[in-house]
């Protein structure tokens, strides 16, 4: 998409309130913050994952393409 973009480091005690800064109700922001905590604490891949034919990178771009 050739944008620029700037890391921000933000501890797990910031992520509901940073949720809520980008415009997520209270109770999205927590719920968003529950499903990074356990993504980050137990992430459990398969071994042997099921792959479509259409690659994100084209998905992302046909998306992006749409606007």
């Amino acid at each position: 998409m050739r944008r620029e973009v700037e890391l921000a480091v933000v501890t797990r005690a910031q992520w509901a309130s940073t949720f809520r800064s980008l415009g997520f109700s209270e109770a999205a922001a927590e719920e968003y913050a529950r499903m990074t905590e356990v993504t980050v604490d137990s992430l459990d891949l398969p071994d042997d994952p099921i792959r479509g034919k259409v690659t994100i990178d084209a998905y992302i771009r046909e998306l992006v393409g749409r606007r």
